[in-house]
């Protein structure tokens, strides 16, 4: 009888093992099941909106500057020196012995054949030096590159970098530009809109004036952008953004006007279709 016993408790043993180890099993399969679902074009949940803007200006040179004056355009907005929602100052550009100031009228700049928007006018930031050395044998970087990344509650406050142009910051005056055109949609998936995204190059003009050896190696370089993002699926992320940027590059003395070469880009990205029932639910929750 004491046998008997034995191998009942034993087989009841057995059994009770095999069941929790088929709910772990079970357990591990729903998760599994919840993590695919989450990942599936069927649960695309968009969430966590934000905006983001960024601006760069570096002045290099290899060797020593004197009597420096530079004008060089700043990005803008409804005729502000703008920066998403970051407004410029001359304060932040200044460094060491170098003195600052926005200007809206540069001696010498003619405007008539500039690419030009209604309500937003070019300003321009002075930069003067009697002596501009390089910190290493190789450069000088002069910078300054805030970044603004902002959480919105809504994708419908989210930055246009469709039309930039007209409702973002960018450098004025553009000379031998095109107006831009929006392109294609590409329809892959319903919820996402994605145009061909728009290149134009572009010229703008910038002042050096300084005195250097024939073999001095001077270069501008400006860039300004900003886009928008959110997370989706399980933990996906889409964005799209918009980048406005010029370029000089010289060796030996300047004196005057000179030609910076740029490329303006728009429409980057993926953006959302909100004539879809998906982004139709986020604008409910989120209105």
């Amino acid at each position: 009888m004491k046998n008997i016993i034995c191998l009942e408790r034993k087989d009841l043993f057995i059994m009770q093992t095999l069941m929790s180890k088929n709910k772990i099993f079970l357990i591990i399969f729903l998760g599994l099941l919840t993590i695919n679902a989450g990942c599936s074009e069927f649960s695309i949940n968009p969430r966590y909106f934000y905006t983001s803007s960024g601006y760069k200006l570096h002045i290099q040179t290899n060797e020593p500057l004197s009597n420096v004056t530079f004008y060089i355009p700043l990005p803008v907005k409804n005729g502000k020196a703008v920066v998403g929602d970051i407004e410029l100052t001359p304060g932040i550009f200044e460094k060491n012995n170098f003195s600052t100031e926005f200007v809206d009228s540069p001696p010498g700049m003619d405007l008539g054949e500039g690419y030009t928007i209604p309500d937003n006018s070019p300003v321009w930031l002075k930069i003067h030096t009697d002596t501009m050395n390089p910190d290493t044998p190789h450069h000088i970087q002069y910078n300054i590159e805030p970044t603004n990344r902002t959480s919105v509650k809504s994708p419908l406050l989210f930055s246009d970098t469709v039309h930039p142009l007209e409702n973002q910051s960018v450098f004025l005056p553009k000379f031998h530009f095109s107006s831009p055109v929006v392109l294609s949609i590409n329809a892959t998936y319903p919820y996402w809109i994605e145009y061909a995204p728009i290149k134009i190059p572009h010229q703008i003009l910038v002042y050096a004036e300084y005195s250097a050896s024939p073999s001095a190696k001077v270069e501008i370089f400006s860039d300004i952008g900003g886009g928008n993002g959110w997370k989706e699926k399980y933990d996906e992320t889409a964005s799209n953004n918009y980048d406005d940027d010029f370029d000089w590059q010289h060796t030996g003395p300047s004196h005057g006007w000179q030609i910076a070469n740029g490329e303006f880009t728009a429409a980057n990205g993926i953006y959302p279709n909100f004539s879809d029932s998906i982004w139709q639910n986020v604008l409910t929750e989120t209105l």
